[in-house]
């Protein structure tokens, strides 16, 4: 691997990945840091050996343009597990095994930080980059082998230390095709380019990278640093007075003067709800003659996260 794809690799990961747990500390209320050392290509014999390691595996699809491919980032069932305890607002306790239920709620947050790691990319790298639904895969047993994931036998990977106050010190492992990331160099903005947003990506951008160097960090991206990336995102903002279901003869029953019970009193809040998210409750006021929403509670993170199922 030349120069020139570690060094789109390295921008294309920490981009990724910097957008991604930006978005999970802002649902956990936590701070968590990511940093990669240096870019690498992965011979056969480690392909075979990450099953050892990691024992799941985020696959996402990414496309930019007429190129398309996958990326996975590997992580061990230990941390998964963290992961998901945090989001229901737990301490971080570590489990053998990851429930149908935590399952469900670090998958949700996955949809939630892939839309992150999508904006961070199309505004650091300057790409039409589309990440499609990841899919969280587990690893026992070998059954997914690493190759038919990424959809190559020419793999090339950057190692992340992750970790998150006093219950997260490990490592996850974002890979490629080496083919993707050669077609991509090309438009990811050079080393010597300025870069476009935030500390972060200067840092990714602003050293070359060898794959034969010797593994130092290069970057760190931690908490709310990288927020920017995220913040030109548009979200639908909804106050929900209430919601009923009515068969379809009412419905076309309906007609000028007709009262329609929302199933809510009016000593009740009202929600406010974020691309279809309940993410807050409130009352609603007139300002200016026109009507309002002040605001009487934030929901839960862990709240917040349900609701995305």
């Amino acid at each position: 691997m030349n120069e020139r794809v570690g060094s789109a690799l390295l921008s294309l990961a920490s981009s990724w990945l910097g957008g991604a747990f930006d978005s999970l500390s802002l649902v956990v209320d936590r701070e968590i840091a990511v940093r990669p050392s240096n870019p690498t290509q992965l011979a056969a014999q480690e392909l075979e050996q990450l099953h050892a390691k990691f024992q799941l595996a985020v696959v996402v699809p990414v496309r930019e343009q007429a190129t398309s491919g996958t990326a996975c980032i590997f992580m061990s069932l230990k941390d998964a597990t963290v992961l998901a305890d945090l989001l229901i607002e737990g301490a971080g306790a570590p489990a053998d095994t990851l429930s149908e239920e935590r399952k469900t709620v670090l998958q949700s947050a996955l949809e939630q930080m892939t839309v992150a790691a999508e904006a961070g990319l199309k505004n650091a790298l300057n790409g039409a980059f589309i990440l499609e639904s990841p899919r969280l895969v587990d690893l026992a047993g070998g059954k997914e082998k690493v190759t038919d994931l990424v959809g190559s036998t020419d793999v090339v990977g950057v190692e992340f230390a992750l970790s998150c106050d006093t219950v997260l010190d490990t490592a996850v492992l974002f890979v490629m095709s080496l083919g993707i990331v050669q077609q991509l160099a090309d438009k990811v903005p050079s080393p010597a380019q300025e870069p476009r947003l935030g500390d972060a990506t200067a840092a990714a951008t602003a050293q070359p990278v060898a794959a034969s160097a010797q593994a130092e960090p290069a970057l760190k991206v931690s908490g709310m640093d990288n927020i920017n990336l995220i913040l030109d995102v548009e979200l639908s903002v909804v106050a929900r007075l209430g919601q009923v279901e009515m068969p379809i003869s009412d419905i076309l029953a309906l007609g000028p003067g007709s009262i329609i019970e929302v199933g809510r009193s009016i000593e009740e809040p009202v929600d406010l709800l974020v691309n279809d998210k309940l993410i807050a409750r409130g009352e609603v006021v007139v300002v200016d003659e026109r009507f309002g929403l002040r605001l009487t509670e934030i929901v839960s993170p862990s709240e917040r996260v349900k609701s995305l199922g």
